[in-house]
């Protein structure tokens, strides 16, 4: 039987952004969530991300800007490993569901 076209029978989590930090995020701390992405991610909420395997709960504010609600912006970037210059947030969605924030490594 074959499969159906962008579905994957494998357990790796689905990839469902890549994104660089803007310059205006990257002075303000927040992270800006595209509207594709608002049904994992609904503005006006609070979201339960995996970062590095520790489980981190993200503000998102009713215009679509996520940072970290119970951590400081810099502890986050430590967790997650990430120089907001040069490297690229991914969004990612597990199977079972949970949602997820990735750092690939910028030259």
């Amino acid at each position: 039987m074959k499969a159906r076209r962008g579905v994957s029978n494998t357990d790796e989590p689905q990839i469902l952004l890549k994104k660089r930090m803007s310059v205006a995020e990257r002075h303000q701390n927040w992270i800006y969530v595209p509207k594709r992405l608002w049904n994992q991610f609904p503005p006006g909420s609070f979201v339960k991300v995996l970062v590095n395997g520790r489980e981190v709960e993200m503000k998102i504010n009713r215009y679509g800007y996520m940072n970290p609600s119970q951590m400081l912006w810099e502890t986050f970037v430590q967790l997650l490993g990430f120089n907001k210059d040069r490297d690229t947030l991914v969004f990612i969605q597990y199977k079972d569901g949970k949602l997820g924030i990735a750092c690939k490594k910028g030259v």
